[in-house]
């Protein structure tokens, strides 16, 4: 039985959609946030928890857990309102950001006057050349960056700027810890959302510039000349054929000759304007428009498959809530009395693991010598139908011929994800090198006794790193030979 709670009790990995992802952390975010019940009540919480588990049933596998979690976060969402922007990704911000990003580059584009206000162009002046060279060497970055596998992602920002009136403190927690929340978990999402905004924004930059030339080429007849301190004819002639020379074979054309346009010479700007203009779509608007429609992709993804990690404390206490296994742990401290705070949190801990249902008792300290046959028989530990866990306080000296001997009569009919104990090492009056020294001591006696052990100060210890060293404890209870050093 113990070892099946385990597998259940790993870490696991799900693919949510994003409407639901963002409703299950909103209410996450809530409950973590609002002790007090301000924004959800007791009550209301139970009935959804109930609602839930009468509607998915018993989870039995990560995506029967996060079905619950989803029925359970919509049942609550009603009574929450409008509490935290955000849940429903429906912030008007959304809304209105995208267009004006994309009509701020448009007009941008068309107010760079790339033809400018004299009626004479000078080739080398026009700002084709630095749009182009800014938006190659973005290519050979997002090339190199595909290249290497090396990804992106947006730091985890403590908080983000509210758009709408901060309310009281309940709501500003909640909604500030959702943004938390949200960045952690959607951070590739988001991160293509803003990549595509960029290429969107790069793509009307050069639709503005092609507009502008064509506007102003039509109103008013432009010469086109050049000149230049440091390059000659040759230089100005080679530059052309390698910028323009592309879209001129597209269009069948020669780059014309730059000998006769040396200033003062000159000639109309009609052909050239139209190199400019394909040269513009070659290099900027079609990869700008793929990358757009790459990043469309992912997206979509994303929206559809976002990775949401369940190990988290908060899932789990959720997830045990009405879990089915009624297993019994009676708890036996060796010759000491914990403290409060410490049984406490090794109630929370073994509940989060095994489940709401879970029976958690707690025997009298046994003392130094007493008969391990009575204890298994007074504990009700038969047919390990029942967990006994030994818990151990770390100011004590392990002893093999004691400590040891117990923990092997223990070990002896049992199976191997149920030979584990915990140390207590809270209240130890030695210094670190001592504290270290008895952990030592402690893991051999255990591991020869062919028990894996989690020694922590279980009162001050965060719930979150408690857990995760309660996992790695019950996969070293699962593979531990017994009896071996």
């Amino acid at each position: 039985m113990f070892l099946s709670l385990y597998n259940r009790a790993v870490s696991h990995l799900i693919h949510a959609r994003e409407a639901d992802a963002r409703l299950v952390l909103g209410i996450r975010a809530v409950e973590e946030t609002d002790p007090e019940g301000q924004l959800l009540s007791r009550q209301a919480l139970q009935r959804a928890s109930a609602t839930a588990r009468e509607g998915v049933g018993e989870a039995t596998t990560p995506e029967a857990e996060w079905r619950y979690l989803v029925a359970r976060a919509r049942a609550l969402a009603p009574p929450l309102g409008d509490a935290v922007p955000g849940i429903s990704g429906d912030h008007a911000w959304r809304r209105w950001l995208p267009p004006l990003v994309l009509g701020l580059a448009l007009v941008l584009g068309l107010a760079t006057a790339i033809l400018g206000p004299e009626r004479r162009i000078n080739l080398l002046s026009l700002p084709l050349f630095g749009i182009l060279a800014w938006n190659l060497g973005l290519y050979l970055l997002l090339f190199l960056g595909f290249l290497f596998r090396r990804r992106f992602s947006l730091p985890s920002l403590p908080r983000l700027p509210a758009f709408r009136p901060s309310g009281d403190p309940a709501h500003r927690g909640a909604r500030t810890r959702f943004a938390q929340l949200w960045i952690a978990a959607a951070a590739p999402l988001e991160h293509h959302r803003l990549r595509r905004l960029l290429h969107g924004a790069a793509l009307m930059l050069a639709v503005g510039v092609l507009a502008g030339m064509y506007v102003r080429g039509l109103a008013f007849a432009y010469q086109v000349t050049w000149e230049s301190t440091f390059l000659n004819t040759d230089q100005v002639q080679g530059l052309m054929e390698v910028t323009l020379g592309p879209a001129a074979a597209l269009l069948g054309w020669e780059v014309r000759s730059v000998a006769l346009l040396e200033a003062p010479g000159a000639e109309p700007a009609g052909p050239w304007i139209h190199l400019f203009a394909v040269t513009l779509l070659l290099g900027v608007g079609l990869p700008r428009l793929l990358l757009v429609a790459w990043e469309s992709g992912q997206i979509l993804r994303f929206r559809r498959r976002l990775p949401i990690e369940l190990s988290a404390a908060y899932f789990r206490r959720r997830l045990a809530e009405g879990r089915g296994e009624a297993e019994r742990v009676v708890v036996v401290p060796y010759s000491f009395q914990p403290s409060e705070a410490a049984r406490d949190a090794l109630r929370e801990l073994l509940g989060e693991l095994l489940g709401s249902r879970a029976s958690i008792q707690w025997r009298e300290p046994l003392e130094y010598g007493d008969e391990l046959e009575a204890l298994t028989n007074e504990t009700g530990d038969r047919e390990g139908e029942d967990h006994l866990l030994p818990l151990f306080p770390l100011a004590q000296t392990p002893e093999a011929e004691v400590h040891g001997a117990w923990l092997q009569h223990l070990a002896a009919a049992r199976e191997p994800a149920q030979r584990w104990a915990v140390v207590e090492e809270g209240g130890f009056p030695g210094t670190e090198e001592r504290r270290e020294g008895r952990r030592r001591s402690w893991r051999r006696v255990c591991r020869e006794a062919g028990f894996a052990v989690l020694i922590a100060d279980l009162a001050t210890e965060p719930a979150d790193a408690l857990y995760r060293r309660l996992e790695a404890v019950l996969e070293a209870a699962r593979s531990t030979p017994r009896g071996k050093g």
